[in-house]
């Protein structure tokens, strides 16, 4: 609960107001009772009218500023509340944006989902739960029990014995409560993965008739959750009817023992009607502090789940911010594993200069992306170094390092919004740049048909659009920024032939100096590279350009054989 203090300290002021007013609006039940008993005992024996009539506006007042001032001490609760929780989550969503991809693989999209979401709600219940109930039901509870004493001390002894099982068995429940309410949000956490899969491919599961299938692997994960849920609930309910049956017998206990004391004429009658209302009141303060204990219980579980979070190391420290424009890249005897003993990319070796156009060429699962993972510093590799002119990439500042790469991957995502927004990407926006992006990308084409132009407002994940256009609203992205480096993955899979032609002429034309690094399934595609990398099962078995590949037998030319048609006798 610490770091929810350093959010609720800055209302230190306001929380000090706040737990004054509840104090005296709770203490305004507390004497209510007091008052009753006067009256009974001291007032109506002696039928004096005006004098009831003046203790009863006094309870009138009474009863009105204890609601007065629970409703505005609740009310800056839950202020509070809102607020620590709205740094939270805004601090822990900064987080998650400066996890490393090796710490986000790791933890998960959907762990982090319902930890921004579900976690950070049932930490804002319990705060707000706390300066509710946990200022008034305390206060409650022992001015309850101090004015019990005042009335009778055998009495309040009697009812005081009950405190310690009352203590033990909330202790027990709810230490068992807190594992159970972990496992609950786990199992939430597999549910919105199978939300997120189920909405990330709805096409496929349609095309292929898969819904039933999958209605019932979605039902198998609520049930989880549903059985947890279950089972945690009959755990933690049970400390109400414990409190119940403890209460009600104490109070059986003072009945019965109250009775014996009036007819020896140690006490009045009035005194064990005073006596019952605040037994009542010490009742409903055990059963809210039972409700605050569930809900801390729970809170609990998910403050571990997000300090989790916020305990993941930073990805670097003490970078160096003096990059310079234009350097060489260069691969030095790099291998790499995602989390598993064995590397999937192994002793990768090359040199990428300014201006230069690099090709990257192989079959599925040949490690191309992950070359590209690394190039970016997504991952850090297992051996070797990745250096941007003779600086290793692992002692840059990310964020300058990344700027100077336009990167256009197959399936990246587009949101919705505008054509432009989507282009600029929160840069700042350069018409001229913008203009000389589009072109180059050829999304102008099809931009300049639209009704509002590049104001056109994207459907989401841009469904709106055809792949052609998806790809080269990504393209233009890519570009938009002026980057040194252009980085192409697969991009133009679903371009035809002229307009990929169109966008190479205009490549070339309009950003001369960038270096370019393709990805492409196709080998005709990579023609005009300077330098071409045939990799395969996290090798580069080949190297060298379009002409010199092509005379060797090896896999470039086999693959290059099968795309023009041909057959190669040694396949």
């Amino acid at each position: 609960m610490k770091r929810i203090w350093q959010y609720i300290a800055s209302y230190k002021g306001k929380l000090v107001i706040q737990t004054i007013i509840k104090i005296i609006g709770t203490c305004m039940d507390l004497i209510l009772p007091l008052i009753l008993n006067y009256i009974i005992e001291q007032v109506i024996p002696k039928e004096d009218i005006l004098t009831i009539l003046l203790l009863g506006l006094l309870m009138i007042f009474c009863a009105f500023i204890g609601v007065l001032f629970n409703v505005l001490a609740n009310r800056s609760a839950a202020f509070i509340a809102k607020i620590a929780s709205k740094k939270l989550r805004h601090d822990l969503f900064e987080k998650i944006e400066e996890l490393s991809f090796e710490d986000f693989s790791k933890i998960g999209a959907p762990t982090l989902a319902t930890r921004i979401s579900t976690d950070i709600f049932n930490v804002y219940n319990a705060i707000g739960m706390i300066q509710r109930l946990g200022i008034r039901a305390p206060i409650l509870l022992i001015g309850g029990l101090a004015m019990c004493f005042i009335l009778d001390v055998p009495l309040a002894l009697l009812l005081l014995a009950l405190i310690p099982l009352i203590l033990i068995f909330s202790y027990l429940i709810t230490k068992n409560g807190i594992p159970k309410y972990r496992d609950i949000q786990k199992a939430n956490d597999f549910m919105v993965a199978v939300l997120r899969e189920n909405y990330n491919g709805v096409r496929i599961i349609k095309a292929l008739n898969r819904e039933d299938k999958e209605i019932v692997r979605f039902q198998s994960k609520s049930a989880d959750i549903k059985n947890k849920e279950i089972q945690t609930g009959i755990l933690m309910s049970s400390i109400n009817p414990l409190m119940n049956l403890l209460l009600n017998l104490g109070l059986v206990g003072v009945c019965l023992f109250g009775a014996y004391r009036v007819f020896d004429g140690n006490i009045n009658s009035p005194v064990i009607v005073a006596f019952l209302s605040y037994f009542t009141i010490i009742l409903n303060a055990t059963l809210s502090l039972t409700r605050v204990f569930v809900n801390i219980s729970r809170a609990n579980a998910s403050l571990k789940r997000i300090e989790d979070i916020f305990a993941i190391p930073e990805e670097r420290k003490n970078l160096d911010n003096e990059i310079p424009s234009h350097g060489e890249i260069s691969f030095e005897h790099v291998s790499f594993h995602y989390g598993e003993d064995k590397d999937c990319v192994f002793d990768l070796n090359f040199t990428l200069k300014p201006s230069q156009t690099l090709g990257i060429i192989g079959p599925t699962g040949s490690g191309k992306t992950t070359l590209i993972s690394l190039l970016l510093g997504f991952y850090s590799p297992s051996k070797g170094s990745i250096r941007y002119q003779n600086k290793n990439i692992a002692d840059l500042n990310p964020k300058i390092y990344r700027k100077r790469f336009g990167i256009a991957m197959q399936n990246d995502s587009l949101f919705s919004e505008s054509i432009k927004d989507n282009i600029v990407f929160g840069r700042e926006y350069d018409e001229e740049r913008f203009k000389m992006a589009i072109e180059t990308s050829q999304a102008d084409e099809f931009i300049s048909l639209l009704k509002e132009k590049e104001n056109t407002i994207l459907a989401q994940k841009g469904s709106n659009l055809s792949g052609g256009q998806k790809q080269r609203i990504l393209l233009a992205r890519a570009l938009y920024g002026n980057p040194e480096i252009l980085i192409f993955d697969d991009s133009t899979s679903a371009l035809d032939f002229q307009t990929d032609a169109k966008f190479r002429f205009a490549l070339k034309k309009n950003y001369p100096k960038a270096s370019m690094i393709l990805i492409a399934s196709r080998a005709t595609a990579l023609k005009d590279m300077d330098h071409i990398l045939v990799m395969n099962d996290g090798y580069i078995i080949e190297e060298g350009n379009h002409s010199s590949l092509s005379e060797q037998k090896g896999l470039y030319r086999e693959i290059l054989t099968l795309q023009e048609g041909g057959y190669h006798a040694e396949l």
